[in-house]
């Protein structure tokens, strides 16, 4: 990390930083809304001990000691991804998948088809797929070799490769944390799986490219239609 990053982006990116800083859990004392985390603990009444400043200051400490480790180094940009709240990056992974196969949710004329489809990922998104996510994804959907199984599942499947392939260089502190972050999706952050799910009939030099690719088309996703209200964080 360059040792300037810190002065820029509390220069030029505020948001930016008061993303990471909330990431490291540094503005949890001046929130007044009890953490999801605490609210899930059996037989603990969260509310009640937040709304007191005191117990407040030794929940943070005790989330914070026991929690994972705190990581700052965000100067590469994709790393940001885990900046954001994990309903976000759900929708992102799942909206990307979209977009891989817009053109096959587009060429279902048998009814039955459709109305799974819809069912099964929304008519929102199955309307974005029509519309907008057929243009969005390029040539993308040819790096995603692997056919098995149905259409959602491919779906839900390729969405998740993608975050893989993006997090495949982040360092493995970022990755354990962003595992226990992202619950539903901490399969995807593992350094060696990605390349390993890709079309391996490319060239070698498939993973590097492969990377840069998809980690543009998935952050031209995630800001022009998932979270627009998060561009001011990223490049």
């Amino acid at each position: 990390m360059h040792k300037d990053f810190f002065v820029h982006i509390i220069r030029h990116k505020p948001q930016l930083f008061q993303s990471m800083l909330a990431f490291n859990g540094q503005d949890e004392l001046r929130s007044t809304k009890t953490p999801v985390g605490l609210l899930r603990i059996q037989g603990l009444d969260a509310e009640t001990l937040w709304a007191n400043g005191r117990a407040r200051r030794r929940l943070v400490d005790y989330v914070n000691s026991d929690g994972p480790s705190h990581f700052w180094d965000f100067a590469e940009e994709s790393r940001r991804l885990a900046l954001l709240p994990p309903e976000l990056l759900d929708r992102a992974v799942l909206q990307f998948g979209v977009a891989l196969h817009a053109d096959e949710l587009s060429h279902l004329i048998a009814r039955e088809d459709v109305l799974t489809a819809r069912g099964e990922i929304g008519p929102e998104l199955f309307a974005y797929a029509l519309q907008r996510g057929r243009f969005q994804a390029g040539s993308l959907a040819g790096l995603f070799g692997d056919s098995h199984g149905g259409l959602a599942a491919r779906i839900r499947r390729h969405g998740r490769q993608a975050l893989s392939l993006c997090s495949s260089v982040w360092p493995r502190e970022l990755l354990d944390i962003c595992a226990t972050r992202f619950a539903e999706l901490a399969p995807a952050f593992s350094a060696v799986g990605a390349p390993d799910n890709m079309d391996t009939d490319l060239d070698e030099t498939l993973p590097a490219e492969a990377r840069r690719a998809v980690w543009f088309g998935f952050k031209k996703i995630l800001l022009k239609e998932v979270a627009p209200q998060w561009a001011p964080c990223f490049d």
